[in-house]
């Protein structure tokens, strides 16, 4: 059977872009629009204060111009090379076309950690939009999300906390709040510590499939005042979505892509104004969740600090600047060249969280194998764990988890084949 044609954003802005949002309300597609469109690099565009701003027909079509004049403008400006569509889409449409964008911001800051971007969108009808970029390719960008796993609050959150207060002050209409990927992440995070008088005037917060909290965050009353309003979305294949701890209401969005490339948003399919969406997610997202949260419970918070300052500190010895750039063949090799020099604590750490890391992997793929085969009515003995493996001695870990993993999967194995066996002599 032929799988039908998934529609796709772009579907949506052909389909329903000539409705006013006066005419249709804004809905979760609209908010995954404007996530997405906060991706394109608007530096001297838009304008950086509240009391200016620019119309999205306008600015659409400034970078459209520069992307047609310059090749390396496409580079520079846009994420992706389906942005250039979507900019051309919501230059055409009239539910999109009429906004105004202004208090643009955009920051990158390697000695802080720090990648942070943020506009707002007015519609005609006097909503405010305020729109958290997510992660870029920058590598200050990806240890700031790293950096989550530990930090009680990183630079672009107290960022995102102080933008929002910003807008609610230059804006008198209600506030939706959105992001993709990280960007999800600000959304709510902003939303949170914001002042009960701001948190009243939130309409929505939108979450892309953004990286989840630290559980005292989860567990706060701030949280727990805008909780009803946060819509979060992930990929059946989600991963960045499920890192940390996450909120246990999510819609699960079918994606057209498969693995990670499920976090890309135009990627995401829509049954008319709405998502479509599945049960559950699948296997290898389930997978990640499980083995990161046993990584997790046995990694302190101040080991993961250390782990991610020696993988970065081991970047540092690059002239890399984006994540494309560490996979050039002189970067590796300044890399890999750069591991004696770490101090003797530092490599011990790393070597510990990779062993347990690789032994946290084992059981959950374990654990999920077992889920699935005693749920289809086949049972087995007590499969053995690597958890008196010892961390310390990375030779004696691995060897034991080579040892115990195959035992494990033999057994398995066995298991699986007496089952098809009996099932083949019972159609026979």
């Amino acid at each position: 059977m032929v799988r039908p044609v998934p529609c796709t954003i772009f579907d949506y802005l052909e389909w329903r872009g000539d409705l006013t949002f006066a005419a249709d309300p804004c809905n979760s597609v609209d908010q995954l629009i404007l996530a997405t469109f906060a991706y394109v690099h608007f530096t001297d565009i838009v304008p950086a204060a509240f009391d200016e701003s620019i119309g999205l027909a306008d600015a659409a079509q400034a970078v459209i111009d520069a992307c047609s004049h310059d090749d390396k403008a496409l580079a520079r400006l846009l994420r992706d090379g389906r942005d250039l569509k979507l900019l051309e889409a919501l230059r055409d449409s009239p539910r999109f076309s009429e906004a105004r964008l202004s208090g643009y911001i955009d920051i990158i800051d390697d000695e802080l950690d720090k990648q942070f971007c943020a506009m707002c969108i007015e519609l005609p009808d006097g909503a405010c939009h305020i729109a958290f970029r997510g992660t870029d390719s920058t590598i200050a960008g990806w240890k700031e999300d790293f950096n989550m796993g530990f930090e009680t609050e990183v630079p672009a959150q107290a960022s995102a906390a102080r933008y929002l207060e910003d807008a609610s002050c230059a804006f008198p209409g209600p506030l939706w709040v959105c992001g993709h990927s990280k960007g999800g992440n600000l959304a709510i995070y902003a939303a949170v510590k914001a002042l009960p008088r701001v948190q009243d005037r939130i309409a929505s917060v939108f979450n892309g499939d953004g990286p989840g909290f630290l559980t005292d965050m989860l567990e706060s009353d701030a949280y727990h005042a805008v909780r009803d309003r946060i819509d979060t979305f992930i990929p059946e294949s989600s991963v960045v979505g499920m890192l940390m701890e996450h909120e246990d209401d999510y819609a699960i969005v079918k994606s057209s892509n498969m693995g990670l490339l499920q976090h890309e948003p135009y990627s995401w399919e829509l049954k008319g104004t709405r998502f479509d969406t599945v049960a559950s997610t699948d296997i290898h997202s389930r997978l990640v969740d499980m083995t990161l949260k046993e990584w997790c419970t046995h990694i302190g918070t101040d080991d993961r600090r250390k782990f991610i300052s020696g993988v970065y500190q081991l970047i540092s010895n690059t002239d890399a600047q984006t994540l494309s750039d560490l996979f050039t063949g002189k970067n590796t090799f300044e890399i890999l060249k750069a591991v004696p020099s770490l101090d003797w604590e530092t490599r011990n750490l790393m070597l510990q969280a990779f062993g347990v890391l690789g032994i946290s992997a084992r059981d959950s793929m374990a654990e999920m194998a077992r889920g699935y085969i005693e749920g289809n009515g086949i049972h087995l003995p007590a499969l053995p764990r690597t958890e008196d493996a010892n961390p310390e001695n990375p030779a004696a870990a691995l060897s034991a988890l080579k040892e115990q993993a195959a035992g494990a999967f033999k057994a398995l194995g066995e298991k699986v084949i007496d089952e098809a066996t009996a099932i083949d002599e019972e159609i026979e």
